[in-house]
């Protein structure tokens, strides 16, 4: 469990083109999401910096939802109930889905949970959050994605 947040060492690259699946059932992919800033954070019902920073996640998304952001959530390696429930208790109303084998969270190289990842309009992943993230740091991070060109974007550190 990582309980203290930072930004860590990311190699910059395009999103793997993982199939997810949503609550629902369908299929999704990171790489759908192309043309949309995306925060992608990984969480557990049972992690305890996942439940502390779950209302600033729903919060920033609620700021920012309408424009070219999509935050999503993803659940690694839990029961579906287990998931569902966190997701109602916390009220969170963002796209969030399965990587039941953990496929996703292998190939992005996670360390632990809560993890979150930035994703630009060119599908590419730019920064990596480890630890719980607070309102201020995550819509500090948001609004230098949204201000990218996104052709400029894999230039930045």
């Amino acid at each position: 469990m990582n309980s203290v947040g930072q930004l860590a060492e990311l190699r910059q690259r395009d999103v793997p083109a993982i199939p997810l699946r949503s609550f629902d059932g369908r299929d999704v992919q990171l790489i759908d999401l192309r043309g949309q800033v995306v925060v992608v954070n990984f969480w557990g019902s049972w992690c305890i910096p996942c439940r502390e920073e779950a209302p600033a996640l729903e919060r920033v998304w609620q700021a920012t939802r309408g424009g070219d952001v999509q935050f999503v959530g993803v659940n690694v390696r839990e029961a579906e109930n287990d998931a569902l429930n966190f997701i109602r208790e916390q009220r969170v109303s963002y796209l969030n889905l399965l990587d039941p084998a953990g496929q996703l969270a292998i190939e992005l190289g996670l360390t632990g949970i809560p993890e979150t990842y930035f994703v630009n309009r060119d599908a590419k992943l730019v920064r990596r959050w480890v630890g719980p993230i607070g309102d201020d740091r995550l819509r500090s991070l948001v609004a230098e994605l949204e201000s990218e060109n996104p052709a400029s974007a894999a230039l930045m550190p």
